[in-house]
C-alpha cells in the first residue's frame, strides 16, 4: 500500500535527499507531501520530517511552504522533537527502517484520515491536531478548505477575523458569498487549481 501511495518513497528514503517532497493529490485536490529535513550544525548529521496538508484550490499552494503541517514529533508526540541520525552507514540504515515504520504506521493512516476537504473542515476543529494550524498565515488553507467544503460564512469569517488583506480576491469572494453566488466561487477555486498544477507539475 504504501508503495503504491507514494512511489517515491524507496529512492528518496535511501538518498535521504533533503527537500525532495514524497506527496499525492487526493480526489478532492488535496496535496499531501513529506519532505526531509537534514539538520544544522548540532544537528548536522540528524534528519527529521515535515508532515503537510495543503489545497491545490489554495492560492498560497506551495511544495516550499511546509504549513499547514508539522514537523513529525508533533504527530508521534514525541517532545521537543524527532530526529533520526545519518552520519554511518549503520546508523543510516536503521534510520531507514525506523522512518518507514513511521510512515506505515503514523503518517499514511493520518493522510488517510484526512484525504477530503469535509475531513480537514472536521479536523480544525480537533484540539489534539492545533499544531497544524500554529503558523498565523494558515488562516487563508483554513478559509479557503472551508470554501471548498461550502461552508461559506465560516469562511468569510476565518479570512475577516484575520488579515483579509493577505487573501488573494478577497473582496471578490466576499461580494459573491453575500451575493450568495456560489457558482463563482467555484470557478475561482477551480482557477487555483489549474493554477497549482501547472506551476508545480503536479
Amino acid at each position: 500500500a504504501a508503495t503504491k501511495l507514494y512511489g517515491q518513497l524507496q529512492t528518496t528514503m535511501t538518498g535521504f535527499a533533503d527537500g525532495i517532497p514524497i506527496y499525492r493529490v487526493t480526489e478532492e485536490g488535496i496535496l499531501q507531501f513529506i519532505s526531509f529535513q537534514k539538520g544544522v550544525q548540532s544537528l548536522s548529521q540528524q534528519m527529521t520530517i515535515n508532515v503537510v496538508l495543503q489545497g491545490l484550490f489554495c492560492p498560497t499552494c506551495s511544495f516550499d511552504l511546509l504549513q499547514p503541517g508539522g514537523r513529525i514529533g508533533n504527530f508521534l508526540n514525541v517532545k521537543p522533537d524527532k530526529w533520526w541520525t545519518c552520519n554511518t552507514e549503520a546508523s543510516t540504515a536503521q534510520s531507514v527502517i525506523e522512518i518507514k515504520e513511521c510512515i506505515l504506521q503514523y503518517l499514511l493512516p493520518f493522510f488517510e484520515r484526512t484525504s477530503t476537504v469535509k475531513d480537514l473542515c472536521s479536523l480544525m476543529d480537533n484540539e489534539e491536531f492545533n499544531f497544524i494550524w500554529s503558523n498565523p498565515y494558515t488562516f487563508i488553507d483554513k478559509g479557503f478548505f472551508y470554501l471548498k467544503g461550502k461552508h461559506f460564512d465560516k469562511a468569510l469569517a476565518t479570512f475577516q477575523s484575520n488579515q483579509p488583506s493577505k487573501v488573494g480576491k478577497f473582496k471578490t469572494i466576499k461580494r459573491l458569498i453575500e451575493e450568495r453566488n456560489y457558482d463563482a466561487i467555484e470557478g475561482i477555486l477551480s482557477d487555483n487549481v489549474k493554477h497549482s498544477k501547472v506551476k508545480w507539475a503536479i
